[in-house]
């Protein structure tokens, strides 16, 4: 299957990986590693994963607190988000 990001899946990325990196050089480039990681195990079983009422699933990565949100339609999977927990604290340094 191929995996698409969505125009809000690429900003949650670069976010995240940019605001990683304020934190400690080369934890951004550690988050696109594992978010990719994810994006593998996504691409191989996407039903694996828990659909909820409104179609959406949700991946986890393993080493940091986020998930992958994505949809299956047509032998396509759609990446509609990438929430990561504590982001605006990332952001703000607080």
């Amino acid at each position: 299957m191929k995996l698409f990001l969505l125009a809000d899946a690429r900003i949650d990325a670069f976010d995240a990986i940019d605001s990683f990196n304020m934190l400690a050089t080369g934890l951004g480039d550690e988050f696109e590693d594992e978010l990719f990681a994810c994006f593998g195990r996504i691409k191989t079983n996407p039903e694996h994963f828990a659909e909820n009422e409104d179609g959406f699933r949700m991946a986890r990565l393993k080493r940091f607190q986020a998930v992958v949100s994505f949809k299956l339609h047509e032998e396509r999977i759609f990446v509609a988000r990438i929430l990561v927990n504590g982001r605006e604290k990332l952001i703000s340094g607080g």
